[in-house]
């Protein structure tokens, strides 16, 4: 199976992950848009938080013991991206 390619609204949506703070420390950028995978879903450009490297190797290291924070960081960055009315609207937008 190959990679879909980004599309321009989601590299634009790449970028503006990768200049917030870190989800999960709160150091700032610049940060790696660590991308989740929600339930069964496939990884996809729309499930990406924002995480300093420091963080970002933890995570992958603890994968499991970070679902949860994952999930929360998600919806806060969603949030802070597209505001609160539209949460549920982005999360859709990315198969949850």
């Amino acid at each position: 199976m190959s990679k879909k390619r980004a599309t321009k609204d989601e590299l634009q949506h790449l970028l503006e992950v990768k200049l917030m703070t870190c989800g999960r420390c709160g150091n700032g950028h610049p940060c790696e848009a660590h991308h989740i995978r929600l339930g069964t879903q496939y990884k996809n450009h729309w499930t990406v938080i924002p995480l300093c490297k420091p963080c970002h190797d933890y995570v992958h290291a603890h994968r499991k013991a970070c679902r949860s924070m994952e999930e929360v960081v998600l919806r806060e960055t969603l949030t802070e991206l597209y505001g609160h009315y539209q949460l549920e609207a982005m999360l859709a937008r990315s198969n949850r």
